[in-house]
């Protein structure tokens, strides 16, 4: 990403922490700015992680890429972090303009249940280890997880069904943004 590039999407951060936070609450503007510092550097080692993925590199030197564990690992700590943000701010203070996050919270109710508790979302039972995963293109890590709740399911479909579902850090902090200030 062009440092023109990330000036323009760290500004959507900043403006999306002053939309949604109350104003007793300074916290939420810290800490969605600290998302946007954190992304900063996951969208250089998600483009070096998929560079390397794609010259067949997952091994260098008979050792597991470490960047691509370093990717990982940073990734699932991002979307813990947001997803705590917007339960706090959807079901804890219930604030209006938080309800431009309901879709986003949807995808990260999917993989944050697979990525902390090792099972579906709203299944109790069910072992679940989400795939890591990288689409053909673009340069974000992702990961397949199975989702009982998936919105587009049609409704008659039998108890026990899931769809396999795609989700990527980098899809979501998109969806995050567009969703507060409407922008693609």
């Amino acid at each position: 990403m062009t440092a023109d590039a990330w000036d323009r999407r760290y500004k959507r951060w900043v403006a999306a922490s002053h939309v949604l936070a109350p104003s007793e609450d300074p916290w939420v503007v810290i800490a969605v700015q600290d998302l946007a510092i954190t992304e900063r550097y996951l969208l250089s080692i998600e483009e070096q992680v998929s560079a390397d993925l794609r010259q067949g590199m997952m091994l260098r030197e008979g050792q597991p890429n470490i960047r691509f564990s370093e990717c990982q690992a940073h990734s699932k700590l991002w979307i813990m972090g947001l997803y705590e943000i917007c339960r706090l701010l959807i079901n804890d203070r219930k604030i209006g303009k938080s309800d431009c996050l309901r879709s986003v919270f949807d995808q990260l109710e999917a993989i944050r249940m697979p990525l902390a508790k090792h099972a579906p979302r709203k299944t109790t039972k069910e072992v679940h280890y989400p795939t890591p995963c990288v689409p053909l293109f673009g340069h974000e890590l992702g990961w397949m997880v199975k989702d009982y709740k998936y919105k587009d399911m049609p409704s008659d479909v039998p108890e026990g069904t899931y769809a396999g579902r795609y989700i990527s850090r980098r899809q979501i902090s998109d969806l995050f943004l567009h969703s507060v200030d409407g922008e693609w």
